[in-house]
């Protein structure tokens, strides 16, 4: 009985050796031929990728247009996309703040994706134009159509304090429409620049007490009006008044 024993313990470990062999061997036909009946079972209950559904509404970033790319995608056996790959885009897209993107069976991907919020436009040195956010970076301009809705700044790093500034042009609604660009000046203080060449210098230090003044002495001389005139407002309690 142990002879026997031995002779079928002896030939089950042969057995199993040649399968192992067979199958290191084989494996990538193996394996290639199990990824090909997996893919024509699910293609034949339609689990594959046949939509790209996007939860936004594309307004600042035209690269989400990129996601054409993912076309090359569609009728792939929807687990067999790689999602990684789609998260890469997304990543390098500077005026994502956040996405989501999700399988939904049996045949769609869904991507859920949180614009950055420009607040104004940065124009630099060389007269390249990005977005300011409301954190004080900078993305790229994709979609110039909505540039002339927000206010311009110049001057090195303005795009770092220009969400206080913009803070303190809200005390007056009016003259804040008339606002049409910002400067910063030697990255100490600002210059508001308004319609019909008026600009209004503000000092370094308390800027806002500079702005209500202005604010409340336009109220009754309407000087925001006054077309070709610098108010210089860098002094403490004094409005020196100019030919811009």
């Amino acid at each position: 009985m142990k002879i026997l024993k031995r002779g079928k313990f002896f030939f089950i470990s042969i057995f199993l050796a040649i399968v192992t062999t067979l199958f290191f061997l084989y494996q990538k036909q193996i394996i290639e031929y199990a990824h090909q009946n997996c893919r024509k079972f699910l293609n034949q209950i339609n689990f594959t990728l046949q939509k790209i559904e996007y939860d936004h509404e594309v307004r600042y970033c035209l690269d989400f247009a990129s996601a054409n790319l993912f076309l090359s995608e569609l009728d792939r056996p929807i687990f067999y996309i790689d999602i990684d790959k789609i998260e890469t885009v997304f990543k390098h897209i500077d005026c994502v703040e956040n996405y989501k993107i999700t399988r939904v069976l049996p045949n769609k991907i869904k991507i859920t994706i949180k614009e950055k919020k420009p607040i104004a436009i940065w124009q630099d040195s060389k007269d390249n134009f990005f977005y300011i956010t409301d954190n004080g970076n900078i993305i790229t301009i994709k979609n110039p159509e909505f540039v002339e809705h927000f206010i311009i700044f110049t001057g090195r790093n303005a795009y770092k304090n220009a969400e206080e500034i913009l803070a303190i042009m809200q005390y007056d609604d009016e003259i804040a429409k008339k606002i049409t660009s910002i400067s910063y000046i030697s990255q100490r203080r600002w210059d508001i620049n308004l319609a019909n060449n008026i600009k209004i210098m503000l000092p370094e230090k308390n800027p806002e007490i500079a702005w209500k003044k202005f604010v409340e002495i336009d109220k009754n001389n309407k000087l925001s009006e006054k077309p070709n005139k610098r108010y210089d407002l860098r002094i403490e309690n004094k409005l020196i008044v100019g030919n811009n």
